[in-house]
């Protein structure tokens, strides 16, 4: 499990493009939720699934920038 970390200004300011992103996590985490409380077992492990790329693609996108 990662740790908190805190971040630089520049750090911030350069994930402000990616915002957009958070919040189609976040819609994936509720129909994660929702999957689970209606025991849907195919869009939970969809959403599942779904959740990993986003936050693959979101990590290499930020990480890419602020490394550069």
């Amino acid at each position: 499990m990662r740790t908190s970390v805190e971040l630089t200004d520049k750090q911030r300011k350069a994930m402000l493009p990616f915002v957009p992103n958070v919040g189609e996590i976040y819609r994936t985490l509720d129909w994660l939720r929702d999957s689970v409380l209606n025991e849907k077992r195919e869009e939970f492990h969809t959403a599942v699934e779904s959740i990993h790329r986003q936050l693959t693609e979101l990590e290499a996108v930020v990480y890419g920038k602020n490394r550069s």
